[in-house]
């Protein structure tokens, strides 16, 4: 069987098309003024015993302001959870924490290190009962209610 090339054509354009929008994300990327960093980091932390300290903080991702007036100190080695519906502004919460927004008002400090779990949900094209156990054998017992 011959296969002409005219059969991976429209799969090159394709790829061509995504290759163009990347390399433009990525040039507009690289030509974005450096930010000055705004969170204190753990050599100007002069306040011992604080992992996460935000005063009055309020955080934006544009112009308009997400977060406002946050106050929150943690403790380092402190297991934090943040729960909330759809909309709240955990993800935010976080992406304020990490730097990735920026800070308008007040202050943000932020000691040692730090790690979190991200709310991706994921499950495979496969059964319940594949996508429960993954790959592990049923343990009937285990399962039984």
């Amino acid at each position: 069987m011959r296969v002409s090339i005219t059969n991976y054509l429209p799969v090159a354009i394709e790829r061509f098309a995504e290759m163009l929008a990347a390399s433009k994300r990525i040039d507009a990327f690289m030509r974005l003024t450096k930010i000055q960093e705004q969170i204190t980091t753990d050599e100007q932390n002069e306040t011992i015993g604080i992992g996460i300290s935000m005063n009055n903080a309020s955080f934006s991702w544009s112009e308009t302001t997400c977060l406002n007036n946050l106050t929150i100190n943690s403790e380092p080695g402190t297991l934090v959870g943040i729960v909330g519906p759809v909309g709240a502004g955990k993800s935010s919460l976080l992406s304020a924490i990490l730097g990735e927004m920026t800070l308008v008002d007040g202050t943000s400090r932020v000691r040692g290190s730090f790690a979190y779990a991200v709310q991706s949900p994921w499950i495979f094209a496969d059964t319940i009962r594949a996508n429960i156990l993954l790959g592990k054998p049923f343990d009937e017992q285990r399962y039984a209610s």
